[in-house]
């Protein structure tokens, strides 16, 4: 049986129904890529309200990208938890 760490069970059971919510690409933090499979882009984005979240993508984001994505938050820690699908937001 495997353990869960704390933030896996937040992130899992312990989070407020998700909501489609505009984010902004405010910067690439890192890449990833595992074995054969694609690269993925983890990047630091902001929401409406100013908090902050990361995202990981398979796709390339210049800084400004506005995107809506499935947003939801901790119960208990209240952390950002931004989650696909994302979505291109046409430039205001």
């Amino acid at each position: 049986m495997r353990l869960l760490s704390f933030s896996s069970v937040e992130e899992y059971f312990l989070v407020t129904p998700a909501q489609a919510t505009s984010v902004t690409v405010v910067r690439i933090e890192n890449s990833l890529q595992t074995g054969e499979g694609p690269l993925y882009f983890r990047y630091a984005v902001t929401l409406p309200d100013g908090s902050q979240g990361r995202l990981w993508s398979e796709h390339l984001f210049k800084a400004g990208t506005r995107l809506s994505a499935m947003i939801s938050r901790g119960r208990l820690t209240g952390r950002t938890i931004v989650k696909p699908p994302y979505r291109l937001l046409e430039k205001e």
